[in-house]
């Protein structure tokens, strides 16, 4: 979580006090952002852009080239959120929140959507008849 005790630290609040909100991000929220907060910071890098302030064009442009290495819906917006916990966009919203974040963000919806998990869903009245009908 470098980037965002980072940002923390940037916005004046001391180590002590950074310590303390940390923990408010549970562990797999923390792998999850860490993975694509990465991925941000060697973005930023191969392109001189502030990893705090980019524009609004920037980090959407980061999203695209998720997008275009194939990754899901679901992938990309972890990275939006994670994004969104770092990101100083010049305004009181949140990265995530902007119109054209959210418009961004339902065309991937749209080409890309998001399936569930398990496709079949098993009528649990024959299950139980037929475990019935069988000892265990």
């Amino acid at each position: 979580m470098f980037v965002v005790r980072e940002k923390l630290a940037e916005q004046g609040l001391t180590p002590a006090t950074i310590e303390l909100i940390l923990p408010s991000w549970r562990q797999g929220i923390k792998v999850q952002y860490n993975f694509y907060l990465k991925k941000w910071l060697a973005y930023c890098n191969e392109r001189a852009l502030n990893i705090f302030s980019p524009s609004e064009s920037e980090a959407l442009e980061f999203l695209r080239v998720l997008y275009h290495k194939g990754l899901s819906y679901s992938a990309i917006n972890t990275a939006q959120s994670a994004l969104s916990s770092v990101l100083l966009m010049g305004t009181d919203t949140p990265f995530g929140q902007l119109p054209i974040v959210k418009h961004f963000m339902k065309g991937i919806f749209e080409l890309r959507p998001s399936f569930p998990k398990h496709k079949d869903i098993w009528d649990l009245h024959i299950v139980f008849w037929y475990r019935n009908m069988h000892p265990n």
